[in-house]
């Protein structure tokens, strides 16, 4: 009995990644910097700073979708597919023609506190560079399968170029950690 009971226990430690692993904190701006950054080792290529700030609405999260590496995606309008992560996500009465909601994934960690945080979002031409710090280090962190994410709304009034547009997500060393192509609209 006491072995089923245990079972039970590692399958659900396994297959419920940290239920709030997706935060969306707080309102910031795109151009302050975040409360777990560190000094960057590179610096953007020259473009326009796009603004950008947390956003929140209610959805619900798979847990057996979870990202296993980082991703990037974003809802470009109301039709957009949603992000495999969510079962369902409710953007209301979110402006599209405004703005563009931009998801990142840190992707499946083996402990809760991991978090990902987006530093800078810069528009080069066709290619939006989005300036992330992963933390994955952390005192207080227990082991427990969890998929850090951030949820923002990026100002479209900043942005230089509309149409097919490459996402690429750096990490705080300028490292490529992902990419994708969405047509965004003016």
């Amino acid at each position: 009995m006491v072995k089923k009971i245990i079972a039970i226990i590692l399958l659900l430690l396994v297959f419920i990644p940290g239920i709030a692993s997706c935060q969306t904190p707080a309102a910031t701006s795109g151009a302050s910097g975040s409360p777990n950054t560190s000094e960057t080792t590179f610096s953007l290529p020259p473009g326009a700073d796009l603004a950008f700030e947390k956003f929140s609405f209610d959805f619900t999260q798979k847990n057996a979708n979870s990202p296993d590496k980082p991703q990037i995606d974003t809802m470009v309008n109301s039709q957009s597919p949603i992000p495999d992560v969510f079962s369902s996500l409710d953007v209301g009465a979110f402006d599209f023609s405004k703005y563009f909601v931009l998801f990142v994934f840190m992707g499946l960690q083996s402990n809760s506190g991991p978090e990902i945080t987006i530093q800078k979002i810069r528009q080069a031409r066709d290619t939006i560079f989005v300036q992330t710090f992963f933390d994955k280090d952390g005192p207080t962190y227990v082991p427990l399968l969890s998929s850090p994410c951030q949820i923002v709304k990026v100002n479209k009034e900043d942005m230089s170029q509309f149409g097919s547009i490459k996402f690429i997500l750096l990490d705080q060393d300028g490292n490529e950690r992902a990419t994708n192509s969405y047509i965004v609209s003016e």
